[in-house]
């Protein structure tokens, strides 16, 4: 499989904006590979206490959940 078939490219409509963003949705081959690496690599690396990635149990809301009552947040989209 090359690289061009592994990943199947879209844009999307950004929340608050005009932009689009750039979605690349990998194959279920190449979904499978990354699944197993991620299984083997965070079963051998230890996770910082503070990081909810990678951690079992973990999910978008359990990170969420810390900041709720938080004062200042900020949000940055890497490019």
């Amino acid at each position: 499989m090359t690289a061009p078939y592994r990943y199947k490219i879209y844009k999307i409509a950004k929340r608050n904006s005009d932009k689009k963003r750039t979605i690349a949705h990998p194959s279920k081959e190449l979904k499978f590979i990354q699944r197993e690496i991620t299984e083997y690599l965070t079963d051998k690396l230890p996770v910082h206490e503070c990081a909810f990635a990678y951690k079992k149990g973990s999910s978008i809301k359990t990170n969420a959940q810390v900041h709720l009552h938080t004062k200042y947040l900020l949000k940055m989209d890497f490019e």
